[in-house]
Parts: C-alpha cells; structure tokens; sequence
C-alpha cells in the first residue's frame, strides 16, 4: 500500500498581506445599543420616517455607514437652503407614495 503524497504549499507573502489588509475592511452589523444612539441621534431633531428607517436598516449591514449617513444628513440641515430642500424632497416622496398607494 502506497502512502498519499503531501502536497506543496507555497504562499506569496506580498498577495497574502494585500489580502490581509483587504480583509480588514470588513462590515460590522450595528448592536442593539448601537441602533438605540443612532435612533436618539436622529431624533433628537426632527427627522422624517423616512430617514429613520434608511438609517436602521443600512445599520443592518454597516454600522459605520449608518452613523456616516445620519451625521451627512444632519449636516446637511444645518444649511437653511438644504433643509428646506429636504423638507420639500420628504414631502413630494410622501405625496408620491401616497398617489401610488391610494391609486
């Protein structure tokens, strides 16, 4: 009875590294006390449904995502021009949905 033969292994340190660092750069799913500062984040000023819910689910695959798409929201209403643009984008999407819903 022969014995199987070991197969070689080799490696490239240098793909190896770059695969490494790659993999760092990984995506991590917000905790529940996470969604709970996201949520006291967003509602501490007046938000819209809409926002709130994009925010939680993108929070659902990305944390850091999430949180960087609240603070880019809340920046953005800082600027009156902005916020009043908002407001109207918010309410022509309400009036949208409410048309394609109700026929």
């Amino acid at each position: 009875m022969t014995r199987p033969k070991m197969p070689i292994i080799r490696v490239n340190m240098k793909r190896a590294k770059r695969v490494a660092i790659e993999s760092s750069d990984t995506t991590l799913p917000a905790t529940s006390g996470d969604l709970l500062i996201l949520a006291e984040k967003l509602t501490e000023v007046e938000v819209s449904l809409k926002v709130l819910l994009q925010a939680l689910a993108i929070a659902a695959y990305d944390s850091a995502a999430a949180f960087r798409y609240a603070d880019n929201y809340l920046k953005n209403r800082k600027n009156p021009h902005q916020r009043e643009d908002l407001l109207l984008q918010d309410l022509r999407t309400v009036q949208i949905e409410h048309h394609v819903y109700n026929g």
